[in-house]
């Protein structure tokens, strides 16, 4: 589970959980309303994009979160190459 790549895991602000995985990822969470569904999010997102490189995600609500890329550190990478991803929940198609 996601509990063997966490580095770290900030509880101190009651409505700011947050956590550092894979030593490169930092999430935010929000508060702790509707956990289990910002969890689900957290997870399709960390499938569908490399966690070997360092990111926040954002899942402040059950319903969607926000990837996005940090600049990086290595000069042969593009650093004006931006990158984010939303992995959205709702799947209603009308």
């Amino acid at each position: 589970g996601l509990d063997e790549h966490a580095s770290k895991i900030d509880l101190s602000k009651k409505y700011n959980i947050s956590l550092q995985l894979y030593d490169v990822i930092t999430v935010y969470l929000g508060n702790s309303q509707d956990f289990d569904a910002k969890m689900n999010v957290l997870v399709k997102i960390l499938e569908s994009n490399d966690v070997t490189v360092p990111a926040e995600i954002r899942v402040r609500n059950a319903s969607e979160g926000r990837y996005s890329l940090l600049p990086s550190t290595d000069s042969s990478s593009n650093s004006n190459a931006e990158n984010s991803s939303y992995a959205d929940t709702n799947h209603d198609n009308s």
